[in-house]
């Protein structure tokens, strides 16, 4: 994949390739052009092989929100996804914004983005309760392999951003999800499997404690020696995930 130009967006922290992709165009007639469902697959899969990771999107832009999250779903971890708030879902092209906090909550709710995950097949997708709720519901395989990169680009991201690479680390305190997770998240950093001096486990003893496992193999860690680097690495669902550099002193 080529390596474009990235900066920071913002204070965000995260690092944002330089070229962004604007999702307008895809929203179809009669406000853009005609496009089918295999050029708008065959679009959004350019986009992220050429190596963009950021996409901004919009409820107005039509059918913008429903294609990403038919296409490009399954290479969640490969980008950084913007829409916009104020936005009136259904509304006729033009319309003024609303940004009162209950329109704001049905523009994210209501999205064509968000409808999308409905289908059973993706790695998260949403089914309407009796009670008017929408619940999420994880394909688990599926999400295993959006783990594996989104982890990836986020600890690679923090550690260029301070000259470090992977083999610059010494410890690694980590998700406790499940051993095959932590094997598969390791063999994608550094090429190989980890061990316990590296990424110390407390799974075989508390179980699945969710992204505490990070901070309860940190509590028990006997420390770095000065100089010394160390990553928490903790992710939600594989669609959300932190990362902190630590340095001994």
């Amino acid at each position: 994949m080529p390596q474009l130009p990235r900066r920071t967006l913002g204070k965000t922290g995260l690092a944002v390739t330089t070229l962004g992709y604007g999702a307008m165009e895809l929203r179809g007639a009669p406000r853009g052009p005609e496009i089918s469902d295999a050029e708008a697959e065959r679009i959004l899969n350019a986009v992220l092989d050429s190596g963009i990771n950021f996409i901004d999107t919009s409820i107005d832009y039509g059918r913008s929100e429903e294609l990403i999250g038919k296409f490009i779903s399954s290479r969640r971890g490969e980008y950084y996804l913007a829409s916009k708030c104020g936005c009136v879902v259904g509304a006729p092209g033009g319309s003024d914004h609303v940004h009162t906090a209950e329109n704001i909550r049905t523009g994210v709710g209501g999205t064509r983005l968000l409808r999308a995950w409905e289908d059973p097949a993706a790695a998260v997708h949403a089914k309407p309760g009796e009670d008017g709720y929408r619940y999420f519901f994880q394909n688990g395989p599926q999400v295993y392999r959006d783990v594996l990169p989104t982890v990836d680009v986020a600890s690679r991201d923090l550690l260029s951003r301070h000259g470090l690479a992977p083999e610059d680390v010494a410890r690694w305190w980590v998700h406790q999800a499940s051993l095959p997770m932590i094997d598969g998240i390791f063999q994608r950093i550094l090429g190989k499997r980890p061990t316990p001096d590296l990424v110390p486990l407390v799974l075989d003893r508390l179980g699945n404690t969710s992204s505490c496992g990070a901070a309860y193999c940190l509590a028990e860690d006997p420390g770095l020696a000065p100089g010394q680097y160390g990553m928490l690495l903790a992710f939600g669902g594989g669609y959300t995930v932190g990362a902190a550099l630590v340095r001994g002193t």
